[in-house]
């Protein structure tokens, strides 16, 4: 299945004025080379202020850059998640191995984040496994339910309390 690019926005900050829109993409956000960025610029997938910019066009502090990646084939992931409990705050998952908790990188749509959605709306994640990790992930019903685990488990991050 091929996902279409979101559109990634970011302010320039003062250190940055004077550059070139494609430099200040590849001083910025390393993981992609000048030559890949002025490509992207060449292609049409880099605004400067809400109009396409060529790879050359200075940036000033304040400039907002966007940036529309281009489509992926996005790889198959694991489905056999389960929700194992719920109530009036929090979501408790049962994450398979191979599947991703929230979008990065080639993993865009195919999440525990996006397949929960539909049924929940947008949830706080309170903790996270890495893609090939299973097990029991908790999501938040809302950002102040998310504040009160992150708060809980700062206080006692073992979870094994004294009683």
């Amino acid at each position: 299945m091929e996902v279409d690019g979101t559109r990634r926005e970011t302010p320039v900050p003062a250190a940055w004025e004077g550059k070139t829109v494609a430099g200040y993409l590849a001083s910025r956000f390393t993981y992609q080379s000048l030559a890949e960025w002025e490509a992207h610029a060449g292609d049409g997938r880099i605004e400067l202020n809400g109009k396409h910019c060529p790879p050359d066009a200075t940036v000033r502090a304040g400039d907002l850059v966007a940036f529309t990646p281009p489509p992926i084939a996005e790889p198959e992931v694991p489905e056999n998640w389960a929700v194992l409990f719920e109530d009036g705050r929090y979501v408790f998952v049962d994450k398979p191995a191979g599947l991703p908790c929230h979008p990065s990188g080639i993993w865009r749509t195919r999440t525990l984040w996006n397949f929960l959605k539909p049924a929940y709306g947008p949830l706080h994640l309170v903790n996270r496994l890495d893609r090939e990790t299973s097990g029991l992930v908790v999501a938040a019903k809302s950002p102040e339910w998310a504040a009160a685990a992150a708060r809980a488990l700062a206080a006692d991050p073992s979870g094994m309390t004294d009683r």
